[in-house]
């Protein structure tokens, strides 16, 4: 017996330290049993022991099929049907509104309305927070209320990670199926997201293999997009290539509302600037925009320092707008229509399963499309 109580100890004094080194907040999730078990060499036994008197603390409540959560259950609780009926998308977009940003978007939304309507025979329903992260809150915890609908949440492409974790507690708090879609996502969440790092590689990888050794990189600095800058630095370390700071140009955002400053045209200017505030400094005989506006901004910069594409300078996009084909710009097309497939098979199965405490996380991977903006060079 006596043994019994200080494995249960343990497990509780385990619990504890995770919340207070992680710095825990109200509602966010802590682990999961088996994860107790694993970790205290304990049974399920001492493990839910050990939840039931923190429990009765008020210090943490456990959602079936979930896990762990910091604070007290009555404060959380939500009666629910587990019969789902329908599966709600929020999403940004919304019909009307300057499509420059949404442009791949409606591809997505089309692919999941087929799969899920026609093919999984779910109702589904869509809900438009236009961009603000106010209405988001507020269409999040209407969906919540919903106890037979499972939820796909696209949240904002600007809203700031502070932001993000809060709108995904209201999600985790309600017990009901869900996927984050499109975003990466650095949570133990259900999360279909585009692999951008991943096309960022590609495109840094292609400019190496045609002898490229210093590969002029331009971004927006904090997290926003910060995994096409982890893509451009994996593949020059593949390589063997010193990662040079001096070729990575960042440009501030400024914040408001909670969400990212961010205009369609601020990454022609973007480019731009790069070029001309690197070059002079830094040598480089190619370069890995951002996005293809980013890409026509930094060719718009060469040409007025009386430098071609690619005969001085080769250079890769990241998106293949109409305007990349146009440009004669090799470019990362991003995998919309199949994201969408992903994003609507993989809520589908979630609900199906019925076992909301496995995490599926999907990066769905980007491909390089190739034109005349890269020429090899000698190394």
């Amino acid at each position: 017996m006596f043994p019994n109580i200080l494995k249960s100890d343990a497990v509780k004094t385990e619990i504890l330290n995770r919340i207070e080194t992680a710095n825990l907040k109200e509602g966010d999730p802590v682990c999961r049993e088996k994860d107790l078990m694993a970790l205290c060499e304990v049974s399920r036994i001492t493990v839910r022991s050990a939840i039931s008197q923190l429990s009765r603390e008020g210090k943490v409540f456990s959602v079936k099929g979930k896990g762990l959560y910091v604070g007290n259950f009555t404060d959380y609780a939500h009666p629910r049907n587990t019969k789902i009926k329908s599966i709600e998308l929020i999403t940004p977009i919304f019909h009307g509104e300057d499509q420059k940003e949404h442009w791949g978007a409606f591809s997505v939304v089309a692919e999941m309305e087929k799969f899920i309507r026609h093919d999984a025979g779910y109702k589904i329903s869509l809900s438009f927070t236009h961009g603000d992260v106010r209405a988001e809150r507020r269409v999040l915890e209407n969906a919540v209320s919903d106890a037979n609908s499972a939820i796909i949440f696209e949240p904002s492409f600007t809203s700031t990670q502070n932001i993000l974790k809060k709108e995904i507690q209201i999600l985790s708090k309600s017990g009901k199926p869900f996927i984050v879609s499109e975003r990466f996502v650095p949570l133990e969440v259900n999360n279909v997201y585009e692999d951008d790092s991943h096309g960022a590689w590609l495109a840094t990888s292609h400019l190496i293999r045609n002898g490229h050794r210093s590969i002029l990189h331009m971004n927006f600095a904090g997290d926003y997009l910060e995994n096409r800058r982890k893509g451009y630095k994996k593949a020059l370390i593949e390589n063997n290539i010193p990662v040079r700071e001096g070729l990575i140009y960042e440009r501030d955002l400024d914040v408001k509302d909670d969400k990212y400053v961010l205009k369609y045209e601020d990454f022609f200017e973007l480019g731009y600037q790069a070029v001309k505030e690197t070059m002079g400094k830094e040598k480089f005989t190619a370069i890995f925009a951002i996005s293809d506006m980013a890409a026509l901004g930094a060719i718009k910069a060469l040409e007025e320092i009386g430098l071609k594409v690619p005969q001085d300078v080769s250079v890769v996009g990241y998106d293949n707008r109409a305007v990349a084909e146009k440009s004669n710009l090799t470019s990362i097309e991003r995998p919309f229509s199949e994201m969408g497939r992903v994003i609507a098979e993989t809520i589908v199965g979630k609900i199906r399963e019925k076992d909301l405490s496995s995490v599926t996380r999907i990066g769905v991977k980007p491909r390089l499309v190739e034109r005349g903006s890269v020429r090899m060079v000698r190394r």
